[in-house]
């Protein structure tokens, strides 16, 4: 068993190793841990969520703020794990777990799983079930060491219309689209800068309205209202 290993205390869930699977998920629980061999801030009822894996047993802590955020279990370090039905009282899962090699602590501690909303028989099946499935000297628990890994930031997009140069382009720019006839370059590597020739600028250009002649006289104007 081994505490705050292998846990996404952001998204509240286990981190899962390669191969592992999660199979079945249980709210509202509380997991009460007693033995000689457990630090003070281990032992306690801890409530929160319980989690199996095709690999482990995982509680995770439901405030998440305190020295308990989650007990890992895998399943070669449990023994004795029964289902409790009591006359008076709800049902619990009750068993035995062993500290790993490199846990901060050693020797054997109790735990009890009781599950307020209900459900601990579903549980306990499921949970029966999985350890039988651990072979003979199984090899450690690999725990999950979450990586950060930097997110790139996206390039900003274009904005404006592509620059226009009235000079016949560069000698590695091609001829927009490859059709004979056109006047406009572009570069396929810079396809917001055009080369436009001053010619072709020049003639694509409007021309500006032309005033040589002499605005009407007032009586001429008159007549043609007339």
């Amino acid at each position: 068993m081994a505490f705050n290993k292998g846990w996404d205390n952001g998204r509240f869930r286990p981190f899962l190793a390669a191969g592992e699977g999660l199979c079945r998920t249980s709210h509202d629980v509380e997991l009460q841990m007693t033995g000689d061999g457990l630090m003070g801030w281990m032992i306690g009822t801890h409530k929160g969520n319980a989690y199996l894996t095709t690999q482990r047993f995982v509680f995770g802590a439901k405030s998440g703020a305190g020295a308990v955020q989650a007990i890992s279990m895998p399943f070669y370090c449990l023994q004795g794990v029964e289902v409790k039905q009591p006359i008076f009282g709800a049902n619990y899962i009750q068993g035995y777990v062993c500290a790993e090699p490199t846990s901060e602590w050693k020797g054997r501690a109790l735990f009890k799983m009781y599950f307020n909303s209900g459900g601990a028989i579903e549980f306990a099946m499921e949970f029966l079930r999985l350890i039988r499935t651990v072979p003979p000297n199984p090899p450690a628990y690999e725990y999950v060491i979450p990586v950060a890994v930097p997110i790139a930031k996206p390039a900003e997009p274009p904005t404006g219309r592509p620059a226009v140069h009235a000079s016949a382009p560069p000698a590695e720019y091609s001829n927009n689209g490859g059709a004979a006839g056109y006047s406009a370059y572009y570069q396929p590597n810079d396809p917001h800068t055009m080369y436009v020739p001053a010619q072709s600028a020049q003639a694509s250009a409007p021309s500006a309205p032309t005033h040589d002649d002499a605005p009407p006289s007032y009586d001429d104007a008159m007549k043609k209202d007339q």
